[in-house]
């Protein structure tokens, strides 16, 4: 999108229809990961390799937001979906699910 030469509100609008459905599943992979972390307490001793599959997902995102905000500071553009900031909503997860 930040290609586009005239960048019109209609073809911003057509685009981010375009890719509703990946920001549908990434919210979904996004509730997946909240889930498995706030079973951690219970899975860590059980299932040690969903909780590192977890990890590895939220520290990718962390990766490419900061990739995103490289390219904002660059061009001015920031992605549709980002920064999803997941590796802050992560601990929010696992303190709650601490203190629960």
């Amino acid at each position: 999108m930040h290609k586009l030469a005239n960048q019109s509100p209609t073809d911003k609008n057509m685009l981010k229809h375009y890719f509703s459905d990946v920001e549908k599943l990434s919210e979904e992979i996004s509730k997946q990961l909240w889930l498995i972390l706030r079973r951690t307490l219970n899975s860590v001793r059980k299932e040690p390799k969903i909780i590192v599959s977890a990890l590895r997902i939220i520290e990718r995102e962390e990766s490419e937001d900061a990739a995103a905000v490289d390219l904002f500071k660059r061009t001015g553009y920031m992605p549709i979906g980002r920064p999803k900031q997941w590796r802050i909503k992560a601990f929010e997860v696992l303190k709650q699910s601490v203190l629960e």
